[in-house]
């Protein structure tokens, strides 16, 4: 009886897709393009995404041509967003976005901000979110915002999902001309 017990508590205390194999069949694939990184080649193009201070698009293509792996970043005055997006089978099966907020522009030194009455740029201040996202085609399997699961009736989790999805297929179109 104490054998059985445990087992039902170390399942509940594991989460529920902690052994779910298309969520480790992600991790692998994540794994295998890092690690294969060296060997891919990396070229710059154009996303079409705007920023005020710019934006910087990276493919990483296999020796066959198939990109495995897209990095934007979009950089603004107030902070920058690093989107990665991973690919299998021209589908995109993870994707990863990191978003820094500044707490007000890095150009605001001591003296500029003494004269605007505001606080200095201070990297201790910046905040960072961090949302991960897996697909299995093209249906969003999990997304983790942080640490947080978000379940898939939360009212914002499709809604996502088609962004995920729309943007990873506008760049990997690009990224193919």
């Amino acid at each position: 009886m104490r054998y059985l017990i445990l087992a039902v508590l170390l399942c509940l205390s594991f989460p529920s897709w902690a052994d779910d194999p298309a969520i480790e069949k992600i991790r692998q694939t994540y794994n295998q393009i890092h690690s294969s990184l060296n060997s891919l080649k990396r070229s710059e193009f154009e996303s079409g995404w705007q920023s005020t201070e710019g934006v910087e698009a990276v493919k990483y293509q296999d020796r066959q041509g198939k990109v495995n792996l897209i990095k934007v970043t979009a950089f603004g005055e107030m902070g920058k967003t690093m989107s990665e997006y991973y690919y299998q089978n021209q589908q995109v099966i993870f994707a990863l976005e990191i978003t820094k907020n500044y707490n007000t522009p890095m150009y605001i030194d001591d003296k500029k901000a003494k004269e605007l009455g505001i606080e200095p740029y201070d990297p201790k201040k910046t905040t960072t979110t961090e949302n991960r996202y897996y697909f299995k085609q093209h249906k969003m399997i999990r997304w983790l915002e942080g640490s947080q699961s978000i379940k898939a009736s939360d009212t914002r989790f499709n809604k996502e999902a088609s962004r995920i999805v729309s943007d990873s297929q506008k760049l990997f179109k690009l990224a193919q001309d």
